[in-house]
């Protein structure tokens, strides 16, 4: 193949320097008033609020490419403590926001606009999430909350102090309750979680676990004073069998990435001792447009749908019998195959929708051949198609300094021809230029590097390159204005279909009818802690408004809102709160002392029974209930039941005889019977998942029928229960 020279000078290539595989930063707004606002053409926002601290920046930091693994960390200006960066991103990516010493990590869509909010002195535990794609990130921070183990500290120390069995079971445990937290979340708290974050969420359970069961061997010995590698029992290498080895939906995930080096060493490792534990790495991928996954051959439950190009493990089983089954106008006969689900359940899929991977990989092994000596000498016989083509870019991109120019020209010649991945050709080659600007490639990259005035002085766009763009790389009708090269291959070229058009809805009803409605008070003796109050913007999105309530120089507050239907959501005085709640047309006054806001704080005005009441039944029950949740994990079926019955009933005598009754309005006492209503079914339906998890069992179990029971006197579709939060949490349980 004839190499084009690099278009453009070295030195402009240098300014290339700053840009990642994954995100493209094409626009760097710094504005003096970060506030949410809608993002448009496509760009992805992220905005905050980082209060109560001296620091004059915030950091966010992205994976510059997963081939070298370099970092990309940008310093963001605080201005009147807000940031804004607002930036065109190509592909989804995770990244980290950098604040105080701490990284908080973040998964960004195409079109996400976050918002951030930091009001406390403890970044990592009290930063919270609004707008588009916050989900995914509270969802991390949750994760990384409820599984301190994840840290590297924390589960190296397990690791050494662990005999191998041991540590295996530990293992297990944790990685079956992450997937029980996984499984446990709603449709409504993974309302904005995209494919790409459940292929990345999935991966980090399962490749975390895989990762640090692999590292054991090797670590284990060499903390403890012992210079050789552990021979450990062939049980406990099991989990590899359940494992997609493959896994190209996964390349964006750190845990597997090191859980691919870590695996590579171990098969060689074994290939060389002639072990005898078998590899079982076959998988298949689906070739319909959908297929179900059942939990036995034919029959259900069904476990999860799949789409057209998925991966999943093969488990070496399949039926002695055929069915049919229709796909599109054709009805199709075939075995039934066991297989791994990507939720981590073993069920079956029908033959007819998928097709056998196999690592057939001769040509690449005489095109591409690793040294006798190298670690990545077998893995044509473990990994397929985008993960063996990162192997082989990684490989090249490490061991660069070892071959000559000519060489490293040839290779990279090959990889280009071969790789029918376009991305890993670009990002390659951008790599390999770094190390060695005297190298020469096909592939041009176009260089746009540029800063731009806008018609505000505070306002300065900053375009930063490159931008790898190729003929191939875009659909037709959607090419850049940029001048465009055409990657010539000796393989059959890509057909690109336009991908469907879709459309932003705003969940919230066009015109709709607003009443004045206010919060006012006064603090005495106020203290340094803000006065925060947090609105759910409806019960659909469940979107959080927060609103930061500034004291006047006599301790006073007011905030006037326009509300066109009851609203839910919390006080908040420094780490204290209340649960609050306001119909249109209420004028609350709140009163309470600094010093002790719980004890002190009283509602008055048109609204003040509704949370005078909340206020009373948060003092009663708030210790009582968080009991009887902690008790779920101990507690059997029939003990468990009565004492959630005898809350439910302790709960509804509060409210009947609260002396405010009388002054609730009928759309409160229908909130207020749905809290306890809603709270009831959802308590007891969570503890098929909670008692299982905490006890070494799979989850969700079965309920019995007389515990079950208890759903029949639940009237599922209720006029008024909205807004409550607990029956939104019990539709998506039933």
């Amino acid at each position: 193949m004839n190499l084009k020279k690099i278009i453009g000078k070295i030195g402009e290539v240098k300014l290339l320097l700053r840009v990642g595989m994954l995100v493209c930063i094409l626009f760097f707004f710094i504005k003096s008033n970060a506030q949410v606002q809608v993002v448009k053409n496509g760009l992805t926002k992220i905005t905050g609020q980082i209060s109560d601290s001296t620091i004059t920046t915030i950091g966010i930091k992205f994976y510059r490419d997963f081939i070298s693994r370099d970092e990309e960390v940008f310093d963001i200006p605080l201005v009147n403590n807000k940031f804004e960066i607002t930036f065109e991103l190509k592909v989804s990516t995770p990244a980290f926001l950098i604040c105080e010493g701490q990284e908080i990590p973040l998964f960004l869509d195409p079109g996400d606009d976050l918002y951030l909010n930091y009001v406390h002195d403890d970044f990592g535990k009290n930063i919270t999430f609004a707008g588009k794609g916050a989900g995914k990130s509270r969802y991390l921070k949750n994760m990384n909350s409820v599984f301190p183990e994840q840290n590297a500290d924390y589960i190296f120390y397990e690791l050494v102090e662990r005999d191998a069995m041991d540590f295996r079971k530990y293992m297990d445990r944790l990685h079956r309750k992450m997937w029980g937290f996984y499984n446990s979340m709603t449709d409504t708290q993974k309302k904005d979680f995209s494919p790409e974050f459940e292929s990345y969420i999935k991966a980090d359970i399962d490749y975390w676990y895989a990762y640090n069961l692999l590292r054991y061997r090797v670590e284990n010995p060499i903390s403890n004073g012992v210079n050789e590698l552990l021979e450990l029992p062939i049980a406990y290498y099991s989990f590899l069998n359940d494992l997609l080895i493959s896994n190209e939906h996964a390349l964006t995930n750190r845990n597997y990435l090191y859980f691919i080096d870590q695996y590579i060493t171990f098969r060689n490792h074994l290939v060389e001792s002639k072990s005898e534990i078998p590899f079982f790495t076959n998988s298949v991928e689906v070739t319909a447009p959908s297929m179900l996954v059942f939990s036995k051959p034919n029959r259900p439950p069904i476990l999860e749908q799949v789409e057209k190009n998925t991966s999943l493990k093969f488990l070496e089983k399949k039926t002695d019998f055929k069915s049919k089954i229709q796909i599109k106008d054709k009805i199709k006969e075939d075995y039934w195959y066991q297989v791994k689900s990507t939720t981590n359940e073993m069920g079956w899929i029908h033959g007819s929708g998928i097709s056998h991977e196999n690592c057939d990989n001769k040509e690449l092994r005489s095109r591409l051949p690793f040294p006798s000596d190298s670690k990545y000498r077998n893995v044509y016989e473990s990994f397929c198609g985008k993960t063996l083509f990162y192997i082989l870019a990684n490989n090249l991109y490490w061991n660069n300094a070892n071959l000559s120019p000519e060489a490293l020209h040839q290779k990279l010649d090959n990889y280009i021809e071969l790789n029918p991945y376009e991305r890993f050709d670009s990002i390659l080659s951008y790599a390999l230029y770094e190390k060695n600007l005297s190298l020469k490639s096909g592939i041009e990259i176009v260089q746009n590097v540029s800063i731009q005035n806008t018609s505000s002085s505070s306002n300065m766009a900053l375009t930063m390159g490159p931008r790898f763009t190729q003929g191939t790389d875009f659909p037709k009708g959607d090419q850049p204005a940029t001048k465009t090269i055409k990657k010539k291959k000796n393989y059959k070229s890509r057909s690109f279909k336009t991908q469907k058009p879709f459309v932003n809805i705003d969940a919230r009803p066009a015109k709709r009818t607003t009443v004045l409605s206010s919060i006012s008070g006064k603090i005495e003796n106020p203290t340094n802690a803000k006065l925060i109050l947090m609105f759910f913007s409806d019960p659909i999105t469940l979107e959080e408004i927060v609103h930061e309530l500034g004291l006047n120089s006599n301790g006073t507050f007011e905030l006037s809102l326009n509300l066109a239907q009851p609203v839910v959501g919390i006080l908040k005085y420094g780490k204290q709160k209340v649960d609050i709640y306001l119909e249109p047309g209420d004028l609350i006054q709140v009163k309470f002392s600094g010093s002790n806001f719980l004890q002190s704080l009283q509602f008055a005005g048109k609204g003040a029974a509704h949370n005078n009441y909340l206020k009373e039944k948060n003092n009663k029950f708030e210790k009582i209930d968080k009991r009887i949740r902690k008790q779920a994990e101990t507690f059997k079926e029939k003990e468990y039941k009565k004492i959630v019955n005898e809350n439910k009933k302790e709960k509804i005598g509060f409210l009947k005889h609260s002396r405010y009754f009388s002054k609730f309005s009928d759309t409160f006492k229908k909130y207020a019977e749905a809290d306890i209503e809603y709270w009831y079914g959802y308590i007891l339906l969570n503890h098929r998942w909670e008692y299982p998890l905490s006890n070494n069992m799979d989850a969700p179990m079965e309920m019995t029928k007389d515990y079950a029971s208890f759903l029949s006197s639940i009237p599922i579709s209720k006029e008024g229960a909205l807004p409550n939060l607990y029956y939104t949490y019990i539709l998506d349980q039933f």
